[in-house]
């Protein structure tokens, strides 16, 4: 009888719960429910990703979202997740596409905004590879600050750089704000 009694209270014990194979997106009640995906959980009654990873529908598995540019990947996924739709993983790093650069300051690739091309303030000005300083928005148009000169659409330091070394066309800007300013002061 003590037997049989031990016996029941274990079997009661091990109580099984079958549970179904719930992929991501589909309806779900508790965490466990979506255990059959690595790195997921119940949220809002829906199989997820957790916070810091992205679903990747060709793989059909959960992967860790890329930090910053240069982030190892294995699919463009995880680098737009962070660093916006102008972004890819290319050779297994996360990249800017063409024609983007990457702004630290925002961990994004943004539009290239080359020079003569309308813009709003100074940070919208840049062309990957170069240094930020090299640009100003002035009066809406990306153009070189002093002392740098355009040259083949890129800004570069003037070697002979003195006041004398200016042209009306470069110079000509700067006086019409500045005498628009006092004027209407």
């Amino acid at each position: 009888m003590r037997l049989l009694i031990l016996l029941i209270i274990i079997r009661l014990s091990k109580v099984a719960i079958c549970l179904k194979e719930i992929a991501i997106g589909e309806d779900c009640h508790r965490n466990e429910e979506c255990r059959f995906m690595k790195y997921s959980k119940c949220l809002n009654k829906k199989c997820t990703c957790n916070t810091e990873f992205v679903y990747s529908v060709k793989l059909m598995m959960c992967l860790l979202k890329a930090e910053s540019i240069s982030s190892e990947c294995l699919e463009t996924i995880q680098c737009i997740s962070t660093l916006s739709s102008a972004s890819e993983c290319h050779q297994g790093m996360c990249k800017c596409k063409n024609s983007y650069s990457y702004k630290n300051n925002i961990n994004k690739c943004v539009l290239d905004i080359l020079l003569v091309k309308e813009c709003e303030i100074d940070s919208d000005c840049h062309y990957r590879g170069t240094d930020e300083d090299q640009f100003e928005c002035f009066l809406g148009i990306c153009k070189c600050k002093m002392p740098y000169v355009k040259h083949q659409g890129y800004c570069v330091q003037n070697s002979s750089w003195t006041w004398t070394s200016f042209t009306l066309g470069d110079v000509l800007p700067y006086m019409l704000t500045y005498a628009f300013f006092y004027v209407i002061r």
